[in-house]
């Protein structure tokens, strides 16, 4: 099976930070929803390299709507003060929301 990730446009740190900022000064879902769609990419790579180990999945939906909420997740939770970048955690959350997924199914 491949998972074919979301075309997002390319975007860097930095301004992944700021977008992320903005989305917290001001609350607003289309906010989150754009960083949601710039870091989208890294779900479809995860779950992909995580299938390629030869796993078997009855639902490949609902993995990729558990990592997509992991990521909403990650961003809701990042913390600036913390020593990794706000991708670095979204990969993390994203991560470990598949595996877990891949071992309940």
């Amino acid at each position: 099976m491949q998972i074919t990730p979301r075309k997002a446009p390319l975007i860097s740190a930095r301004n992944t930070l700021g977008l992320w900022h903005e989305y917290r000064q001001s609350g607003d879902d289309a906010v989150r929803d754009r960083l949601v769609f710039v870091l989208a990419p890294m779900i479809g790579h995860i779950v992909e390299r995580e299938l390629r180990d030869g796993r078997e999945l009855r639902d490949a939906d609902e993995l990729l709507s558990r990592a997509t909420g992991a990521l909403v997740e990650s961003i809701e939770r990042y913390d600036p003060g913390e020593d990794a970048s706000l991708e670095q955690r979204a990969w993390t959350g994203v991560q470990g929301a598949v595996k877990e997924e891949l071992r309940r199914a």
